[in-house]
């Protein structure tokens, strides 16, 4: 699904009024919601997940505009979101043994600068890896043996981002593929 989120400001969670994200010539506004005092923008928006980002299959440039914060100065800053991504290995619903390296591969209309691969399992174990190059990256066997049995998900990511006000802030754009897999 395509989707937003952000929280900014110092502290991490300051209301800044309104957040949108521009997509071509359409343009989305950020829901935001509170808790504990800290606010979050997201969309879809809360209160209407059915309203999803429209994306094109390849990559294509998105600007956040923000209502008061500023990012080295500017309140709009633009990012390339990287193209369709397709998870190739393993297969969905593939059964996955514990005790063996884990190649995960992966193919992607244009990739991002940075790539990772990311495995969880049924008892919450989760492993992350960046990766040098889009398209493949595993996972060694003791890592794979930390993992619980059972049912679990396997993801690969390409994306880019773009550090601003002294890397207090970051805007990120990914396309992210998962596939249901069944450890053993």
């Amino acid at each position: 699904a395509n989707a937003a989120a952000a929280k900014f400001g110092n502290p991490a969670g300051s209301d800044q009024g309104t957040v949108t994200l521009t997509v071509g010539s359409t343009v989305y506004t950020l829901g935001k919601t509170t808790a504990s005092g800290s606010v979050t923008y997201l969309h879809p928006d809360p209160a209407n997940p059915t309203a999803l980002i429209g994306m094109s299959t390849s990559s294509q440039s998105v600007t956040f505009n923000v209502g008061t914060y500023r990012l080295d100065g500017s309140a709009t800053r633009s990012i390339t979101v990287p193209g369709q991504l397709t998870l190739t290995a393993p297969a969905a619903n593939a059964n996955v043994p514990r005790n063996a390296a884990l190649n995960v591969t992966w193919t992607v209309t244009t990739a991002g600068s940075k790539h990772a691969i990311f495995i969880t399992d049924v008892a919450g174990h989760a492993l992350f890896k960046e990766v040098a190059a889009s398209g493949s990256g595993s996972f060694t066997a003791a890592e794979m043996g930390a993992l619980s049995a059972g049912y679990g998900f396997v993801y690969a990511l390409t994306y880019n981002f773009v550090l601003y006000n002294g890397n207090a802030a970051a805007v990120v754009a990914e396309a992210v593929a998962v596939n249901t897999i069944n450890l053993q």
